[in-house]
This record gives structure tokens, sequence and C-alpha cells, in this order.
């Protein structure tokens, strides 16, 4: 009997081991699997010999927001600060007993990099004297960075030019990039985050066989997220971030806009169609065939008790309407041939017309290209 229990005891004990086990290896992938959504603050601060300054209190200050981030400096004079919201600007101050106040205005965090800094405070007698330090861009190295990687503001975002809206138009700024593929990888290789959380195409087809874009939607030729509620964009190829991984093309980190003590929105439209297009290069110069693709959307940010809580929404919807181009009755020889008759193609569509109440669309007995139209919701946050 006391053998029997004893044994019964060593199960009990093998199974909490192993749901231990279990639930450390989950919070391990977890962790791996996350990007990166904020901004850092690091450095030291020492008086004019040299000495730690222990006690000293750093304050960041989000104008946007009014939000306060505080930390004390360390007994070695260092101090770090993290998960400080993308962007800015900041206003950092540093203070101790004794000494004068040192602050630094307008600060930028790009998403996914640690801003560094080392001060010398003076004590309060004596008066600062100004200091020219000149640099350029390619001068030493960037203690900011964190691997290879290329950082899209929403700055950026305003300013380039955006042929479909979606991600895929910045990233190609990357110099490792080739449309989708980053150091010679399959795009079905990256990663790509929205707010820390994956938004990828696993399958990895494109619109008609085309090129995909890697995330959700791309087969239906849509975005999984609004381009105006992006805040930035992040590609990092070979980061030293133990926080990005799932990747060996790259990581694609983007964070949403946010909600801020001033009221700001916009209404927008975008849209192309067959006009914009030239005729064939061939020596027929035949016109393009009609279609349509029109987004709209808004967005409207603002205070819901200033200086605490905020909001930010943003909707967006597209309509397309385009020429398929796989097509019954195209014949064999060309980049979308076609087995199947036109007489196959529309006893197929009256199955499902009339069995049921799907309208797959219809094929025009002059061209024999059948037009399809399609609704396609956008992105709510």
């Amino acid at each position: 009997m006391k053998k029997k229990s004893t044994s019964i005891k060593q199960m009990y004990q093998f199974m909490a081991g192993c749901m231990l086990f279990c639930a450390l290896f989950m919070n391990f992938s977890s962790a791996l699997a996350q990007g990166s959504t904020s901004s850092g603050i690091k450095g030291y601060v020492f008086d004019n010999s040299n000495n730690p300054m222990e006690g000293a209190t750093v304050v960041a200050i989000h104008l946007p927001t009014n939000a306060k981030f505080q930390t004390r400096v360390s007994d070695k004079g260092s101090f770090n600060l993290q998960n400080l919201p993308v962007g800015g600007p900041y206003t950092i101050e540093i203070s101790h007993v004794g000494v004068q106040k040192y602050t630094e205005d307008r600060v930028t965090l790009p998403l996914g990099q640690v801003y560094s800094m080392k001060v010398f405070l003076n004590g309060e007698n004596q008066q600062l004297n100004t200091v020219e330090v000149k640099t350029s861009k390619n001068a030493g190295r960037n203690l900011t960075k964190t691997g290879a990687s290329k950082n899209i503001s929403r700055n950026d975002i305003d300013n380039y030019p955006s042929l479909n809206r979606s991600l895929s138009d910045y990233t190609r700024f990357t110099p490792q990039s080739s449309g989708l593929s980053f150091g010679g990888r399959n795009n079905r290789y990256n990663n790509i985050q929205i707010d820390g959380s994956q938004n990828n195409d696993i399958m990895g087809y494109g619109v008609g066989g085309g090129t995909t874009t890697g995330a959700p939607g791309g087969q239906a030729g849509t975005q999984p997220i609004s381009l105006d509620a992006i805040d930035e964009i992040q590609v990092v190829l070979a980061p030293f971030d133990v926080k990005q991984g799932s990747f060996t093309g790259a990581g694609i980190n983007a964070v949403t806009r946010r909600g801020n003590n001033a009221t700001t929105g916009s209404v927008y439209t975008y849209g192309k169609n067959q006009s914009l297009v030239g005729k064939s290069p061939d020596a027929n110069r035949n016109k393009y065939n009609n279609f349509s693709d029109y987004q709209y959307g808004f967005r409207l940010g603002g205070p819901i008790v200033k200086n605490k809580l905020f909001y930010f929404v943003n909707a967006e919807i597209s309509r397309r309407n385009e020429p398929l181009l796989y097509m019954a009755n195209r014949g064999t020889g060309s980049s979308s041939e076609s087995l199947i008759s036109a007489d196959i193609a529309n006893q197929v569509a009256n199955v499902l017309r009339n069995t049921y109440n799907y309208e797959p669309g219809i094929l025009k007995a002059s061209l024999r290209i059948p037009i399809v139209k399609n609704s396609l919701p956008g992105s709510i946050i």
C-alpha cells in the first residue's frame, strides 16, 4: 500500500514538472515572437569631477500628451528608461540637489531604438559655458543602432510617394530589399508585425498569381491596416535585440498612431483607373481593359481627459472593379491561358447563381472578359 502511494506521488510530481516546462516554453516562444513596439533612453550622469551622480532624477516628458516617465541614476551613474512611446518630441530633464538642472529639448525616439546620452552636471555656483560640437552622419559608430535596420517615420510616410498605399511601398527604401525580398530571402521568411501582433500571409500567393503583399488580404489586393493609421515603420535584418525574431528575411514592425492633447483628423480618398495606364507596348497599341480601384477613409484623434486619456479612430474601405487574369475561353499560348470554354464557364456560373445565390461575374460576348466587382473592407482601429 505504501509503495503504491509513493508511485502515485511520483506520477503527480512528473505531471507537475511537465506542466511547468510547457508553461515556460510557451512564455519563451511568445517572447521570441514579440516585436519591438516602443523606444528607450539610456545614459550616464556624472559631476565635473567624473563622479557618478547617484540618486539624480531623470524625467522624460512626452510633449504631445504631457506624459512623464521617471527613473533614478544608479550608484554607477547609469540610468535606463524603456517602453517609451515612439516619436515625440520629448524633453529630458536631469536634476540633483546642489547642481544645475540639465535639459535637452525636442528629442525624437525612433521605433525599436535606444537614445543614448552622457551628461556632466555643474554646481549651482558655476556658469555653464557654450560648447560647439561638429560632427557628420557617418562619423564613428551609431550606438543607438541595434543591427542593420531602416526606420520610416510618419513624416517620411506623408512625403514619400505611394502607388498602392501599402507597407511594401515604404519597405523598399531599405537598401537590402528587392521588392518584398530582403537579403535574397523569399518573402515568406519575413515577419510582419503591427503593434507586436503578427500579420503574415503564410501561403504567400499574390493577386492573380502575381506578387504577394506578404500580409493578410494580399490575395484580395487589400492591406491589413490603413496606411493613415500607422505612426512609424521599422525594417530590421540582423537585430541584436533578443526581443525580435521569427524571421530569416526581414522583420517589419509597424506601430499605430495614438491620440494626444491636440484634436487632429483627416478625410481622404485615393483612386486609379485605366485612364492612368498607357497603351500596350507592342505594335497593336491596344488600350488597357477597364478597371477601377478606389479607397475612402477618415481618421480622428484627440483627448478624452487632457493629459490622461486619449482616443484614436480610423476607418477605410476599398472598392475595386477589375478583369480577371485567368479567364475562360482564352486559349493557350498566353500568360493567362485557360482550357475552359465559354460554354462550360457559363454552366458553372449558372449553378453558382441558381444553387448558391452567388454572382461570379459575367463573360462579355465581344471581349470574352469576365468582369468581377469586389467590395473589399479596409481596416478599423
